[in-house]
């Protein structure tokens, strides 16, 4: 015969502490929160700084697996975290003025609109078209860290376009690729 089992949410937790083990739990990261939707979906939103990746075991404490013939807990029980099938793809915008004078900063900012899953996406700056200021610019971009970037507007040439390139990439490693020009 085949017998059935559940996930037994004691009080109906709203934390994933009494379902994993310990390693996986800590994959989740800080603050993680489960909910059981229904007899076969578990959902799990993720904490605070998590490690969890596709193709990663997660592993089920043993006492979070009960029969719901006997009400008997089972054996612990592992399996493989599946990418979804359809990821949602990273968008990606540069917020910043088209004009700058050589006694301004210009102030360019990175806003990642979707696809994040929940996790900041990394960022890289580069500088696809330039003057003579180019190469200062291109240093200070290798440099950059984070969605904010300040450059000096004695930097740039007179009457040249400068065209920045912003990348992001999401911990799915799907990238997306957004364009300024200055």
């Amino acid at each position: 015969t085949t017998e059935i089992y559940t996930l037994s949410l004691h009080d109906a937790l709203p934390i994933c502490e009494g379902l994993f083990q310990e390693a996986t739990l800590h994959s989740l990261g800080e603050g993680s929160r489960c909910l059981l939707q229904t007899n076969s979906t578990l959902l799990i939103r993720l904490g605070t700084l998590p490690s969890l990746e596709f193709h990663a075991t997660v592993s089920l404490r043993a006492s979070a697996i009960i029969s719901l013939a006997t009400g008997a807990p089972a054996k612990a029980h592992s399996f493989m975290v599946r990418p979804p099938a359809r990821p949602s793809l990273p968008r990606v915008q540069i917020d910043g003025p088209p004009t700058i004078r050589s006694s301004d900063t210009l102030v360019l900012s990175a806003v990642v609109l979707a696809g994040g899953g929940g996790r900041r996406a990394e960022l890289q700056w580069s500088l696809l078209l330039g003057g003579r200021g180019s190469q200062a610019i291109r240093a200070l971009l290798a440099a950059a860290v984070g969605e904010r970037l300040e450059v000096s507007g004695s930097l740039f040439d007179v009457e040249t376009a400068y065209t920045f390139v912003l990348t992001a990439r999401n911990w799915m490693g799907q990238t997306a690729v957004a364009t300024l020009r200055v």
